[in-house]
């Protein structure tokens, strides 16, 4: 009963509503609902810290960034589904309802943009290998798994054949 409890405290806020409506269409990082909800990051981060300790989001991270995204068991996802559907019945008594999917189009947008001006920019596979993974990195971790002395050696991997120059 405590975790029903703290899910209701956690869906009986105008905020913390809009948040959820956001999360079950994808991730999102903090500074994105910032943009979105026109919030400062302390009330956003705090609002993200009641729906995570009821259990409706949970994070990831991917480099510097930490993304949210939806959760629940399901109990949860029923109640979610519940309040999301009677929102969406309600939609014209919201002001903050279409404003929020146009803000999450934004955010959807600017990903697609970033991500053709980052494949738009790399002219050489190698190049974009580097960007993703250093091989200075992992080529000495897979050196110093190998036997002292190899009489053959054959490297498997996409890039321009560094690590086999390495072997020999």
């Amino acid at each position: 009963m405590t975790n029903l409890l703290k899910i209701h405290k956690a869906l009986a806020d105008e905020t913390r509503l809009r948040m959820v409506r956001l999360l079950v269409r994808g991730s999102l990082n903090v500074n994105e609902m910032i943009g979105i909800l026109n919030m400062g990051q302390s009330r956003v981060s705090r609002h993200l810290k009641i729906l995570a300790e009821a259990g409706l989001v949970t994070s990831r991270r991917e480099g510097t960034w930490i993304y949210y995204q939806s959760s629940g068991g399901a109990d949860a996802d029923l109640l979610v589904a519940d309040v999301l559907d009677w929102l969406q019945r309600h939609e014209d008594g919201l002001a903050f309802y279409s404003e929020d999917l146009q803000g999450l189009e934004a955010v959807v947008e600017r990903r697609r943009e970033q991500t053709r001006t980052f494949f738009d920019n790399i002219e050489d596979p190698d190049q974009l290998q580097y960007h993703c993974i250093n091989g200075s990195v992992y080529r000495q971790v897979a050196l110093d798994l190998l036997p002292a002395r190899a009489d053959r050696a054959l490297e498997m991997g996409t890039g321009a054949g560094l690590l086999l120059s390495a072997l020999l």
